[in-house]
């Protein structure tokens, strides 16, 4: 879903957490938080409404998931990167 995806790259926009600011804390042992799955973040912030000025991203960010599932990523590596190993067909 692109705005799920959106969640994602604008954090902030969607009052979820970022990881570019920290957040003032007392001791320097304190672990940083993950954000490589923030799924939880989102489900406990529940639906929020797109905000306006990311309402044309959408479009492009379907685009994007359109292209992403519909790319041939084994051809291109092919094509990139050919094996040297020769694969004999029986």
């Amino acid at each position: 879903d692109a705005r799920h995806v959106l969640k994602h790259i604008f954090p902030r926009q969607f009052g979820l957490r970022n990881p570019f600011t920290l957040v003032s804390c007392q001791s320097h042992t304190k672990r940083l938080e993950d954000y490589m799955n923030r799924d939880e973040e989102i489900q406990a912030r529940g639906n929020v409404k797109t905000p306006p000025r990311l309402k044309p991203a959408l479009q492009l960010v379907e685009k994007i998931i359109k292209r992403h599932w519909t790319c041939s990523y084994r051809g291109i590596r092919s094509q990139t990167c050919p094996s040297k190993v020769l694969l004999f067909e029986s």
